[in-house]
């Protein structure tokens, strides 16, 4: 008899344990854009440079974008993407499409900044220094633009409430990266060699970071430029993920 009601405190005990163990495991899914929010006027120009059709091109960085993050996140126990897509994973993916919301709002990080360069001019002026002395660096990688007060980004929210205890009983999520825009224009106004043709190119991807009650941790655009004179899709892609998955992964807490 007091074995048996030993034993059942130890596999109460293992329970707890495991339950325990679930619930600190942290975990991430990145979902990439849908497929009409990438936006770009150099796709024909780079598919001809890598030999690929137009409609390949927007596909491969839709992936690699997608992966890029996901490798780029840490403090996670696992981090999800979507890969491989089968039937379940694209019903997931339309039921994700389906509850959300999308709306442009001011970037958090240009906010930021405006306020730095008006702590600047504010000790300047008392301190009688140049300017340049006491500008606040928002952004320390030069490869990435600064946001400012009037750059605004493509938020994604929760519109159907059932959405996250799905996603959190299919998943266990703690946070979800939901990415909402990519764009990529030529600087008509960043030439690098008019007689050549070449000009900068900036690319931007817009991100939305959700707890798991799907409740905003944040978000923002992350922008980059890169000169226009190589159309090869796996330079252009090895030259700004990184750089933009970093970026978007320091976000992610």
């Amino acid at each position: 008899m007091c074995l048996n009601k030993m034993f059942r405190v130890f596999v109460i005990l293992l329970l707890l344990h495991s339950i325990t163990l679930h619930a600190q495991k942290r975990i991430a899914l990145v979902v990439p854009y849908k497929p009409n929010e990438h936006f770009s006027d150099a796709d024909h120009e780079i598919a001809h440079g890598s030999e690929l059709s137009a409609s390949r091109v927007r596909e491969i960085i839709r992936e690699r974008l997608s992966a890029s993050i996901a490798q780029k996140l840490s403090g996670f126990d696992s981090t999800l993407y979507f890969a491989n897509q089968t039937a379940d994973t694209q019903e997931d993916l339309r039921k994700i499409y389906n509850s959300l919301g999308f709306r442009f709002i001011y970037s958090g990080s240009g906010k930021k900044k405006a306020e730095a360069d008006e702590r600047s001019r504010v000790s300047i002026k008392n301190l009688f220094r140049k300017k340049e002395s006491n500008q606040v660096a928002y952004v320390q990688d030069d490869k990435v633009l600064p946001n400012e007060a009037t750059t605004r980004y493509y938020e994604a929210y929760i519109t159907n409430k059932n959405l996250m205890p799905y996603l959190d009983s299919t998943y266990q999520l703690d946070r979800l990266i939901l990415l909402s825009m990519f764009e990529l224009k030529t600087r008509a106004d960043l030439c690098l060699d008019k007689a050549a043709g070449i000009y900068q190119r900036e690319l931007s991807v817009h991100f939305t970071v959700l707890d798991k009650d799907g409740k905003s941790k944040g978000g923002d655009v992350v922008r980059m430029l890169f000169p226009s004179n190589s159309n090869d899709l796996d330079d252009i892609l090895n030259h700004t993920l990184p750089v933009i998955s970093q970026h978007i992964a320091l976000e992610v807490r």
